[in-house]
């Protein structure tokens, strides 16, 4: 596994020598160590993240061919979720799943639920994402896998998520308005038999 400390060697013929090189490897920049017209030497300034990536290198002259058949693979690497109870299938819930290699672009990162259901990306690091959940295209199921895909690439190892099935709708609320200003209570009813209060605040 590649790491900061990582030196990663890129070798060629008639390399240029005498010109500014940017080196990366995927979204990570690379630093410069030694430079040869046959070689050039450069170490990672941050971790990898997931992707099938080459090295490229830009030099004044323009981007130096690469013909790098195989790509070094960083792959998805996902430990645990939380919470671990089941989770609502009506959706609105955060999880949060973690990991390595995870990276901090959340347009590069989809959560997927077995039915297809996306959970929404709301912020990532190295070691962790955080999504909120949709409503389950399916209700009536009793456990989900959720895969996590960054850069094309699946977790080998799917989690397994419980759905809580005795999830209680509410049947109609009052009042029907409130000061957008003033503390108000709202009693939202369950059913006929049951009912819980909620105090709502808004302040400017």
């Amino acid at each position: 596994m590649l790491s900061t400390s990582d030196l990663l060697t890129i070798t060629g013929t008639n390399l240029p020598t005498n010109t500014t090189l940017d080196i990366s490897f995927g979204p990570v920049s690379c630093s410069l160590v030694t430079v040869s017209n046959t070689e050039y030497i450069c170490q990672l300034n941050s971790r990898p993240v997931t992707g099938n990536w080459i090295a490229f290198v830009r030099s004044d002259l323009g981007v130096i061919p690469n013909v790098v058949a195989t790509p070094i693979n960083i792959p998805v690497k996902v430990t645990s979720f939380s919470p671990i109870v089941p989770i609502n299938y009506l959706g609105g819930e955060i999880l949060t799943i973690s990991g390595d290699n995870f990276g901090f672009d959340t347009s590069c990162i989809d959560v997927v639920f077995g039915d297809n259901t996306a959970c929404h990306v709301v912020s990532a690091s190295m070691t962790t994402i955080t999504c909120m959940t949709n409503r389950l295209a399916t209700s009536t199921l009793v456990s989900t896998s959720i895969s996590i895909i960054i850069n094309e690439l699946t977790n080998s190892n799917p989690l397994t998520v419980d759905i809580n099935e005795f999830v209680k709708q509410a049947s109609y609320l009052t009042p029907s308005s409130v000061s957008p200003v003033l503390k108000s209570e709202i009693t939202i009813y369950l059913d006929p038999t049951q009912f819980i209060d909620i105090l709502i605040r808004e302040e400017f």
